[in-house]
């Protein structure tokens, strides 16, 4: 059965999350991933890999009319340091949408967390940044996903102002957003 791709699929990401854990445990690389697709389902084939999974419905959202083609703020990261800050936070996240508050400063980034029961959480990074103080909030197991896919010790988080969404990526990797 031949399937239109003209609109897209959406993969599951734990197909690939699989894929990549699997394939990490091999000694040589694998020189190419082979994808079929039926009706509402995918197989993704690397060496003697075989993995299947259903299609999520629907159509991906045009995320290029939320994010900006430009930004005015561009911060270098570390990313493991990032990481654990955000999951220190995040454990006291008692909203679980935009529950982790940035505070943005000269040469700090401070992650807070508020939860009525047990109290707050913050935790301070320093950055390299020279501007206006602003916050804005983000939900942190967005961030914490876009971090884990990224391979590079350093990220760069860039933004227009504290209204307009961030783009994350790695700091070498511009095809990486």
């Amino acid at each position: 059965c031949d399937i239109e791709l003209e609109n897209g699929v959406i993969v599951p990401k734990k197909a690939f999350g699989e894929l990549k854990r699997v394939l990490s445990s091999f000694s040589d690389p694998i020189e190419f991933i082979e994808l079929g697709f039926a009706e509402n389902s995918v197989l993704i084939k690397a060496d003697n890999i075989v993995i299947t999974a259903i299609l999520i419905e629907g159509m991906f959202p045009n995320y290029k009319n939320v994010v900006p083609d430009s930004t005015n703020i561009s911060l270098t990261l570390d990313r493991t340091s990032f990481i654990y800050a955000l999951k220190m936070v995040s454990v006291l996240d008692s909203t679980r949408s935009l529950g982790i508050h940035f505070k943005f400063s000269e040469n700090k980034l401070e992650l807070l967390a508020n939860d009525a029961d047990f109290g707050e959480a913050h935790e301070t990074m320093s950055i390299d940044y020279q501007g206006e103080t602003f916050s804005m909030g983000f939900n942190a197991r967005y961030i914490l996903d876009v971090l884990y896919l990224i391979d590079d010790d350093y990220c760069r988080f860039s933004l227009v102002d504290g209204f307009s969404p961030a783009i994350i990526m790695a700091e070498k990797d511009d095809d990486f957003v």
